[in-house]
């Protein structure tokens, strides 16, 4: 597990410090769509990280999407956890979205990393456009990190992705990790399936309309929101963790999730104290993944 500056080995450390210069330079992270961590910088610590956990790079085609991955080399588990990762660097302003979504640090892949429980299959899945292109042309619309993140076609793919990868690594049961808008494609892709055992979520936006309206920013009609199918969802085991200092997705989020449901017994919303969105979750994770995780009428 990475668990500071200090620790991290000498590739990763040289990756990032390559991304700090770069913002450094550019003066502020958000300001311009070609300022932050080049391309590069970014596929590079993505390899570096999943190295540093024995996690292959896959490249999978969910029509109309190729889909990074990373995975565990096949040992014959029979429960799958997949990591989904988050909007990436989505905007570079409030109105202003960026040329490429590949995240800058990639934060569910590190949760990944940080997961040594045993008997588990661990996959890492980016979002669209993230690393990989568009049907094989390297290029991808904009607006499948803006307005269409969370469309019908979007969870399509990725419901198809998850039944070809059940089939070829021989899974029984899937558990299902969202890190922040990975986070609402976790819910929208278990309302699809009769397979998930378990829900969890680090810092979850699993209300996007309710976090619109926070953020005061416009809603996305085109996107599915997790929150307009509470009742559908209600029988997963979830796990909710929120992080006390989180600005960008705070409790109410979460909340206003759950309290949508008519039977909420099988939701729990765990706020963290000290954790802010993208910082801490990373060296807490082992220890939160052993929480219980169940309905309360079990």
């Amino acid at each position: 597990m990475v668990k500071g500056k200090s620790n991290l080995p000498f590739a990763i450390k040289k990756t990032m410090d390559a991304v700090k210069a770069s913002i450094s330079f550019c003066g502020c992270l958000l300001l311009l769509a070609g300022c932050g961590a080049s391309l590069s910088a970014r596929n590079d610590l993505a390899n570096e990280l999943a190295a540093q956990s024995s996690l292959r790079k896959e490249i999978h085609y969910a029509a109309p999407f190729y889909v990074t991955a990373y995975a565990d080399v096949l040992r014959g588990a029979k429960t799958g956890r997949v990591y989904i990762e988050g909007d990436g660097l989505a905007w570079v302003s409030k109105s202003e979205p960026s040329l490429n979504p590949t995240p800058i640090d990639p934060y569910a892949l590190r949760l990944a990393e940080a997961d040594h429980a045993r008997n588990i299959d661990r996959v890492y899945l980016a979002r669209p456009c993230q690393y990989s292109g568009w049907d094989g042309g390297g290029l991808c619309p904009h607006k499948y990190w803006t307005s269409h993140r969370y469309a019908p076609e979007v969870v399509d793919a990725y419901v198809a992705l998850l039944d070809k990868l059940k089939q070829q690594r021989g899974w029984s049961d899937i558990e299902l990790v969202g890190y922040s808008g990975g986070a609402t494609l976790a819910l929208l892709i278990a309302r699809r399936r009769g397979d998930i055992t378990a829900i969890r979520t680090v810092a979850g936006n699993v209300d996007i309309d309710a976090h619109s309206r926070f953020h005061k920013v416009s809603l996305m009609p085109q996107s599915l929101n997790p929150a307009n199918y509470s009742d559908d969802l209600s029988r997963y085991p979830q796990i909710h963790f929120v992080g006390g200092d989180d600005r960008i997705v705070p409790i109410n989020i979460a909340q206003s999730y759950a309290h949508q449901m008519q039977d909420s017994s099988c939701v729990r919303i765990n706020e963290i104290a000290g954790l802010a969105h993208g910082k801490g979750w990373v060296e807490k994770w082992p220890d939160l993944l052993r929480q219980p995780i169940s309905c309360k009428s079990q």
